[in-house]
């Protein structure tokens, strides 16, 4: 029988926020991403496991590398993209962060703050208040695809889904997997269910 539970850790553009109008926070001490057109403000510096990173906005994202012995950007890789570099990778920062294994600080040098809970709620989306508005929101979406791969399997390629060119009585224009409708509505549908069928897959094959 198969049954699947799915969440998503936030990464840390979303860990790292700060209040830039409480009085340890200001604009030496932070960089910014734009959603939306609006500046979102993140820690300069933040620890990951014991590594201290700097970021860096460019365009209209912040990209965080390893800092030198001055706090300065010294390498040359992504700590997002090393966190989901691969399924290990991915494992470990899920657990890392619910450990205290992610913090930002004031100062390079200084404390380093661990970070317990985002502006959703926690450092997970399920539970959280992300997206927790119009019909389904987040959760909502998930638990279609959760209970869609309950009662039908996990086992369909990326060919037999496909979204309702209309929307139904509801407004919603639902996914749909081979000739089973999902209820899911969300854009990323098929991320998720092809990130559901490789962990399904993996336990099958162990």
């Amino acid at each position: 029988e198969v049954s699947v539970e799915l969440d998503e850790a936030f990464l840390p553009h979303t860990l790292a926020a700060v209040d830039i109008d409480a009085a340890e926070w200001n604009e030496d001490n932070t960089v910014y991403y734009v959603t939306r057109g609006n500046q979102n403000r993140v820690a300069r510096w933040v620890q990951y496991n014991g590594t201290t990173y700097v970021g860096t906005t460019v365009g209209n994202s912040v990209t965080y590398v390893t800092a030198d012995s001055d706090g300065n950007p010294s390498g040359n890789q992504d700590l997002e993209l090393l966190i989901i570099h691969g399924q290990d990778s991915m494992a470990n920062y899920v657990a890392s962060i619910q450990d205290g294994g992610f913090g930002v600080m004031t100062e390079f040098g200084g404390t380093v703050e661990p970070v317990t809970t985002t502006g959703s709620g926690q450092l997970t989306k399920r539970g959280s208040n992300y997206w927790a508005f119009g019909a389904l929101g987040w959760q909502g979406n998930i638990e279609a695809i959760e209970e869609f791969i309950d009662e039908n399997g996990w086992n369909f390629r990326i060919a037999d889904m496909s979204r309702a060119a209309e929307e139904d009585a509801d407004g919603l224009r639902r996914w749909s997997v081979a000739d089973a409708v999902t209820g899911a509505t969300l854009s990323d549908f098929k991320d998720y269910f092809i990130n559901a069928q490789m962990a399904l897959a993996q336990l099958e094959r162990n």
